[in-house]
């Protein structure tokens, strides 16, 4: 089924926050033990393919084959790459939230730590908007 997918990310480190929203377009897929959702998201000349996997009690997201799981029960500590090469990053999930009407999800909220490697520390805010 295609859907519109609205994000909105909130960076929030000690001294300040970084916000940005994205729309771009998706499918979503209900399945019997959870739901994936995929979009590709443009961030200026560049395409971030996503595939989110919604489970009962975590949340799996594939970046451009780079996995991060937001579970309760464990951190994750994966890797992200970026411009100046793979940093190790841990990520303790705070919040997980779906709000559904009619048994299709509206919205997914998702919060959560972030540490680098480098030491850089900061709490993250996903929200996802769905239309249908």
């Amino acid at each position: 089924m295609n859907v519109k997918v609205t994000i909105q990310s909130e960076q929030i480190f000690k001294d300040h926050k970084e916000q940005e929203t994205h729309q771009c377009e998706g499918t979503i897929e209900y399945l019997k033990n959870g739901t994936i959702l995929a979009f590709v998201e443009k961030i200026e000349q560049q395409e971030l393919h996503f595939k989110m996997t919604l489970l009962k009690d975590k949340v799996m997201i594939d970046r451009q084959n780079q996995t991060m799981t937001l579970d309760y029960q464990k951190d994750d500590n994966c890797e992200v790459a970026t411009p100046y090469g793979n940093l190790k990053m841990t990520v303790h999930t705070t919040k997980i939230q779906i709000t559904k009407q009619e048994e299709k999800i509206e919205q997914i909220l998702l919060e959560y730590d972030i540490c680098l490697e480098n030491g850089m520390q900061y709490a993250n805010r996903v929200t996802i908007q769905l239309a249908y």
